[in-house]
Parts: C-alpha cells; structure tokens; sequence
C-alpha cells in the first residue's frame, strides 16, 4: 500500500551510498512507496545534490571511500541551509559503539545491513513526520512571536493613548473645577442666614476634596507609568519619605481626629530604591486610608524594621477602629475595584491601587490584612540599598512576600 505523503509535496529523499546493489535497491523500493528519490554514489555528489535541491531525509551510509558517512555529515552540519535535515545513517558494521557515534554526532536513526525494507520505510516515515512537525512547530512559534509583538506594540501604543488622555484630562479638569468650586465657595459664604449653611459648606469642602483627590491620583498614576524606568534604581531616605508623608498627613487626620505615631523612626537612617516624590505620595495615600479606618481620638501606628541581610525594609501602618470585609480583602488594591463605601469616610478610590502601583514598581510590595482589634495593617516591604558584604536576596515585584 502506497504511503499517503506527510505534506502536500511528496517528500524527496537523497540516498547516499557507494553499493550500486544496495542505492538501487532502496530508490527502487522507496520510489514504490510515493518517495521523490535521489540517489548519490559518493559523499561529494550528494553534497552537490543536497545544494542544488536540499531534500527532506538523508539516508547516509557510514562506510565510503574518499569521504565517509561522518564527513559527508560533518559538511551537511556546517551548511545552515542543510544542517536542520534528518540523517539516518546506514552501516554493515553491527556494532554498539558505531551506533553510538551516529547518534551522538546528531544522526536521527541508524539502520545496519541487511536491514529489512519494511523497518526502514516506517524509521524513514517516522522521522519525516517528526521533521514536518517540527518545521511547523518552528513557523508556528515564529508566528505566534510575531503576533505577540504587533500586540504588545499595539498595546503600548493604546497605553500610551491612555495615559496622554488621562494626563489631558486631569491637567485640563482642574481650571473648570476651581472655577466651579470657587463659584461654590463664595454662595455658601454670602448665604450664611440659613441654617443649613454649615452643612452644606462641609459637604461642599468634603466632594471637593474628593474630585480634586481623584483627579490627582489619576496624574499620579500616569507619571508613574510614564518615568518609572527612570526613577525606579534612585536612591532615596526612608526617614524623609515618612517625615514628609506624616506632615502632609497632619490636615487630612483632623478631620478624621487621628493622630500618627511613629517607632524607630527617629534613629532610622536606611537607604531605598525608590523617588522620594512617587514613595511620599504612596505612603500618604495608606495613611489616609488607614484614618478611614479608625475610630476618633486614635492614632495611626508606623513602625519600622530592617533586614540588612536581606536587603529590605519593612513598613508597618496600623489603625483600630475597624476591619475590611472579608469580600472585600483579595481586591483592596485593584482599580476601582472597591466602588462601594465600606468606611464612614466613603469609597477608597484610587489612593490604595496608586500606592500599590508605586510601590510594586520600585521593588517592593503592600498587602493588607485585618487585625484583631478590630482594624487593618498594611505591611509595605521596600528594596534597601545595604553595602556590598551583605548579599540581597532577590525582591519579588509582584506583591508575594517571601
């Protein structure tokens, strides 16, 4: 029964040999089979034939004048337009240590003679076969590459759109807002008969707040996407990244009447990767949403602790008050993932996703979890700068604490 071709060409095979009995026998035998078949008396005769027309299986006898099996090999190997073709090496000799040769000089197969026709034809099929799927395996992966790089072209092209609109956006909202928020401002004041004044100025100061947060947190994001190759192997002082957080924090914490107590700062002089502008804002967006968290008339606890041998810093903020549902844990820091109000002070908004984001981006990482009190904890690992006899363990990026 004629072998159905591997491909929608019929496959060629060059038979190299210096038996006259034994090339006749196998092209004969071969073409039968639906082979396209070349036969080639010498080891120089095949390698012309194998550059003019480079077939898709080599059966290459071991045992030749001038040029053996290996050599003919050897050539075909340093040829990169031949190099990738299946060899199945013939040989008299039914010997181990020969067989051995033949595959590791990188040989497919090895057949000895008298071999039996039927065995050969299902070697010589099988690795057509394994050489077809391996070509297209290759073309496969190489356009798989491709598209996946057209893809992530495209997407850096549309993250780019992204965030040059929501740069627009949020540089452009802030004339219109403080013209409307001004508007407001001055009716609430002229209107301070009524009795309900007072609260709606403090609405009015609460939703302005709010926006102009929002919109903040948006531009944030935005240049941290935009610089953060830059910035993200600058040296910075953890010291001056939570001073300047805590002062910035002091307003925001009246309202909320919470106060901010800080451990081991004081004597703390450790070194971070980071940009203090990007850190200062990340730690201020967790300590704004810690006092959302706590009951009035507390603090906010920042402690401090410092691994040189691991090359870390850790960061402790810690509010009582009360806890997270439980629903809510494994999406605290997604983008907008927590639209509804689940504190007093309202919905997150964008502060916890902008902090995680920085501090992923500079080597670190954040997560949060309930305490029993009740309350929160944010453990915030940064990447420290420790000297060169300490060995830094390597920082995982992606918010898994080791």
């Amino acid at each position: 029964m004629q072998t159905k071709p591997i491909q929608q060409r019929v496959p060629k095979i060059l038979v190299v040999d210096d038996s006259q009995a034994s090339i006749s026998l196998l092209t004969r035998m071969l073409r039968k089979k639906g082979y396209q078949v070349r036969p080639a008396p010498s080891g120089t005769l095949a390698l012309e034939i194998a550059n003019k027309m480079p077939p898709d299986l080599i059966l290459l006898d071991i045992k030749m004048p001038c040029m053996d099996g290996y050599e003919v090999f050897e050539a075909l190997q340093a040829n990169p337009a031949l190099k990738g073709i299946p060899v199945i090496f013939l040989s008299a000799l039914d010997d181990t240590m020969e067989k051995v040769k033949a595959l590791q000089v990188g040989g497919v197969d090895y057949v000895s003679k008298p071999f039996q026709f039927e065995e050969l034809e299902a070697r010589v099929r099988t690795h057509l076969e394994l050489h077809w799927l391996r070509q297209n395996l290759e073309r496969e992966v190489g356009l798989r590459t491709y598209q996946l790089q057209q893809s992530k072209d495209r997407l850096a092209i549309l993250d780019k759109a992204k965030s040059d609109f929501l740069t627009l956006i949020s540089h452009e909202l802030r004339t219109p807002l403080n013209g409307l928020f001004l508007i407001g401002e001055s009716l609430l004041e002229e209107d301070r008969s009524k009795a309900n004044t007072k609260k709606l100025r403090e609405l009015f100061r609460h939703s302005r707040r709010r926006i102009m947060t929002i919109v903040e947190d948006a531009l944030l994001l935005t240049q941290v996407d935009a610089q953060i190759e830059r910035l993200s192997q600058m040296p910075t002082s953890l010291k001056t990244v939570l001073l300047k957080a805590i002062e910035n924090c002091k307003e925001v914490g009246k309202i909320f009447c919470v106060g901010i107590s800080a451990t081991g700062l004081a004597d703390n002089n450790c070194t971070i990767f980071g940009e203090e502008m990007f850190l200062c804002k990340a730690f201020e967006a967790l300590l704004e949403t810690a006092f959302k968290f706590s009951m009035p008339n507390t603090n906010v606890c920042i402690s401090i602790s410092a691994f040189e041998a691991h090359g870390e810093v850790w960061v402790e903020i810690v509010s009582k008050g009360r806890a997270i549902p439980q629903q809510c844990l494994s999406r605290f820091f997604d983008v907008l993932a927590i639209a509804e109000a689940i504190v007093p002070g309202g919905d997150l908004g964008l502060r916890p996703a902008g902090a995680e984001r920085i501090l992923t981006l500079f080597g670190g990482a954040v997560a949060v979890e309930n305490i029993v009190s009740p309350g929160i904890c944010f453990k915030i690992r940064l990447s420290r700068i420790v000297p060169a006899c300490f060995p830094c363990k390597p920082v995982n990026a992606q918010g898994i604490f080791l």
